[in-house]
């Protein structure tokens, strides 16, 4: 009786643990949820309009765009003096939609909107002129840059053709050049890096003195990088459009997505370039979702996009990584918000994640 006692226990202790051992399996088509080591938190804000852009001057001053396009076009722009534990709306108008801010100090804001206006604020956003002078030109401005005090860049797309445009300032937004149009450098084949180019980002990397654009259409994406006298153009192989960039310490991090909605044929896609080496390379997230946006800080990387065929059983799509892209993890949470559209990188431990409906929660690790 007691052979037999011992023998049940041995069983029943083998059964605990090959159940055990079996919950910690992995879905095969997402990474492992890391719940027990990120923190998510709602932050109340003033707003129930979609959050479109969210940008920091430091590390308390900040703005964040609101707008909608259906039914009627409406826009916000909320400023934070804390952090971002409290919110303020310091500007609002039923005109455009904002799709980009950039900030070049507590006093000076530009931002950027879905019919060619131009915002700025000299007073940190108290008061805002309006720049109408482009309205008329079918620009659809995607992203704002300044890479100096004076010298700023935006893009987009001219009108319902795949076809880009480069704006540049280098008098602070007091007149705009179109680079294609008034092109003289010979160096500069304006025509072939904006066709079947859709920019929709910028990003900047100071010491090598290189201007990113990320693009392309929804079946070829493009990455456009210009160091100094001239523009390399890498197509990447992969049929998805690039929609935004992050770059630290010469390492670049580029997301973008098919355009579909179909769980079978939708697909997201990463890929790095080292600024040291010259090397592209596909970074495997250990899933394909549609990736829309992505923030980095030290070895930490975040990305969001969107849940396959938007199942809204589950919330939309953010996972991180602690090492440079090499592991990832899924972040799971209950957030619905019908895409991500913008993250920001506090530092290497929080991170802002904003989109539908007023939505925007900090995202920490513990």
């Amino acid at each position: 009786m007691k052979l037999l006692k011992v023998l049940f226990s041995i069983f029943v202790l083998t059964l605990l643990v090959n159940c055990s051992e079996n919950t910690s399996i992995p879905d095969q088509n997402t990474s492992p949820p890391i719940s027990n080591s990120i923190e998510l938190t709602t932050i109340k804000i003033p707003t129930k309009l979609t959050l479109n852009c969210i940008e920091f001057t430091d590390a308390l001053n900040g703005f964040i765009a609101a707008g909608s396009v259906y039914p009627n076009k409406e826009s916000e722009i909320l400023k934070t003096t804390d952090g971002g534990t409290t919110w303020k709306k310091v500007y609002s108008s039923s005109d455009f939609s904002i799709n980009s801010i950039s900030i070049k100090n507590n006093n000076e804001v530009f931002c950027v909107t879905d019919n060619g206006t131009i915002l700025s604020s000299s007073n940190g956003g108290t008061t805002w002129n309006i720049d109408s002078r482009l309205k008329a030109k079918g620009y659809y401005m995607s992203s704002i840059k300044f890479t100096s005090n004076n010298e700023a860049y935006i893009v987009g797309q001219k009108g319902a053709k795949a076809h880009g445009f480069i704006l540049k300032t280098i008098d602070n937004g007091l007149t705009w050049t179109d680079l294609e149009k008034e092109n003289t450098n010979t160096n500069y084949n304006y025509e072939q890096l904006l066709e079947n180019n859709h920019l929709t980002s910028i990003t900047y990397f100071a010491p090598t003195n290189a201007l990113i654009f990320s693009g392309g259409t929804w079946n070829n994406g493009k990455i456009s990088i210009k160091n100094n006298d001239f523009w390399d153009v890498n197509t990447i192989n992969e049929p998805v459009k690039f929609t935004d960039m992050a770059i630290k310490n010469g390492f670049l991090i580029a997301v973008g997505n098919n355009g579909q909605t179909n769980a079978s044929t939708e697909k997201g896609a990463i890929h790095s370039y080292n600024s040291n080496t010259k090397i592209w390379k596909s970074i495997d997230y250990n899933s394909d979702n549609k990736l829309t946006n992505v923030a980095m800080a030290e070895n930490t990387i975040l990305i969001a996009g969107r849940n396959k065929s938007n199942n809204l059983t589950n919330g939309e799509y953010l996972a991180i990584s602690i090492d440079n892209g090499k592991t990832w993890s899924r972040i799971p949470h209950k957030h619905v918000v019908a895409e991500w559209n913008d993250l920001h990188a506090i530092n290497a431990k929080s991170f802002f994640a904003i989109g539908y409906k007023g939505l925007l929660v900090k995202i920490t690790l513990k």
